[in-house]
C-alpha cells in the first residue's frame, strides 16, 4: 500500500514536468523545440523566450555632481534615503523621458525608481534605473533609446526666449519694455537652456516684466517703442516674462 501510494506521488510529480508555466507574464518568442522533440531531463533545455512588455526599464549613467544635486534636493523634500524614491509622491519629481531612433524628441515618459549606492571611480557616474510604461507596446525590450532627464528643481524659475537674449561687454541682457513703454537694458544671468527654445533666467528678473523678442538691434534703452503682442512669427514685439512650475 506504501508502495502504491508512493508510485502516484511520484506520477503526480512527474506528471507537473509536461507543463511549463512562465514566471513572468508578457510576449513569447519563436519556439526552439518542435513538438516531438526529445527534451533533455538532466541538462537544462531552452525552449523559447519570454519579455515583459510593461513596464520596461531603462539603465542609464548620470554624473556624480548630478547625483549629488538630486540628492540633496530629495533632502531638502524630507526623503532621507535614496531607496525612498519608490514612493510615489516623490517618483512624481523624479520624471525622465525617452526617445527612440524614429522618435522625434523624447515622447515617452517615465520615472527613475533605483539609484546605484556606489560611483563608477572610472567614468565618475553613477548607474540608476528608470521604469516606462509601455502599454501600447511600441517599444521593444533592447532598443536603443535617448534619454532626457531634468537637471535640479528649479521651482518659479523665469523663462525668457532665447531670441531675446543680447550680449555686450556687461554680459547678457534683455530689453525690457518697462512704463510708458521705455526701453532699459536689463542684465540678467542665465541657467540651463530648454528644448523649446526658452532659457531660465537664475538672476535680473522677477517675472512679470515684458521684454523685446524680435527687432532688437533697433531698441535704444531709454526710447520709447511701440510694442506688439508676439505670436509665432511675427517678425517684432515683446512677450512677457514666464515661470516654470
Amino acid at each position: 500500500m506504501l508502495s502504491s501510494g508512493a508510485e502516484l506521488a511520484q506520477a503526480k510529480i512527474q506528471l507537473q514536468y509536461t507543463e511549463v508555466r512562465s514566471p513572468v507574464a508578457g510576449k513569447v518568442d519563436r519556439n526552439l523545440v518542435d513538438l516531438g522533440n526529445l527534451v533533455g531531463q538532466t541538462d537544462a533545455t531552452l525552449l523559447t523566450t519570454v519579455v515583459q512588455m510593461n513596464p520596461l526599464w531603462v539603465y542609464f549613467d548620470l554624473p556624480e555632481t548630478l547625483i549629488l544635486e538630486m540628492l540633496s534636493d530629495l533632502r531638502k523634500m524630507g526623503v532621507e534615503e535614496a531607496s525612498d524614491i519608490r514612493d510615489p509622491e516623490v517618483q512624481e519629481t523624479l520624471k525622465f523621458f525617452i526617445g527612440t531612433p524614429v522618435d522625434e524628441g523624447f515622447p515617452h515618459e517615465g520615472h527613475l525608481d533605483f539609484l546605484s549606492n556606489t560611483v563608477n571611480a572610472a567614468t565618475g557616474t553613477v548607474e540608476v534605473r528608470g521604469v516606462v510604461p509601455n502599454g501600447d507596446q511600441l517599444l521593444l525590450p533592447g532598443v536603443f533609446v535617448r534619454v532626457r532627464i531634468p537637471g535640479r528643481l528649479m521651482p518659479n524659475s523665469v523663462l525668457v526666449s532665447e531670441r531675446s537674449i543680447g550680449t555686450d561687454l556687461g554680459g547678457k541682457y534683455v530689453m525690457v519694455v518697462g512704463d510708458e513703454n521705455v526701453v532699459e537694458q536689463r542684465y540678467i544671468e542665465l541657467g540651463p537652456r530648454e528644448d523649446d527654445g526658452f532659457v531660465v533666467v537664475t538672476n535680473g528678473l522677477e517675472g512679470d516684466e515684458s521684454y523685446i523678442v524680435n527687432g532688437l538691434l533697433r531698441a535704444r534703452p531709454g526710447f520709447p517703442v511701440t510694442p506688439e503682442p508676439h505670436r509665432s512669427g511675427d517678425d517684432d514685439g515683446k512677450a512677457p516674462a514666464g515661470s516654470q512650475g
